[in-house]
C-alpha cells in the first residue's frame, strides 16, 4: 500500500514539474530514467551529446524530488490539521 502511495506521489510530482522543462529535456528524462534506455541510445536517438543526456537527467530528476517533498509536507500538514479538528 505504501509503495503504491509513494508511486502516485512521484507521478504527481513529475506532472507538477513537467511544464518547467522543454520537450527534448523531458524526452531525455523519460527515455533514460522511466523507460531505462542506455544513455548512449538516448543521445543517438535524440541527436544530443552524452554529456547533455547526463546533465539533463540530473536537472530533471532533482526537480520532482523537491516537488515530492513539498507534496509530502502538505499532506502531513493536512493530516495533522484533520487530526487536531477531531
Amino acid at each position: 500500500m505504501r509503495g503504491e502511495f509513494v508511486c502516485l506521489l512521484g507521478d504527481a510530482a513529475l506532472e507538477r514539474v513537467k511544464p518547467k522543462f522543454g520537450l527534448k529535456q523531458f524526452q531525455i528524462f523519460d527515455l533514460l530514467v522511466l523507460k531505462e534506455w542506455p544513455a548512449s541510445d538516448v543521445a543517438r536517438s535524440l541527436g544530443v551529446s552524452l554529456a547533455n543526456v547526463y546533465v539533463t537527467r540530473h536537472r530533471v530528476a532533482a526537480t520532482p524530488k523537491r516537488a515530492m517533498k513539498s507534496l509530502e509536507q502538505g499532506l502531513e500538514r493536512a493530516l495533522i490539521q484533520g487530526a487536531a479538528g477531531n
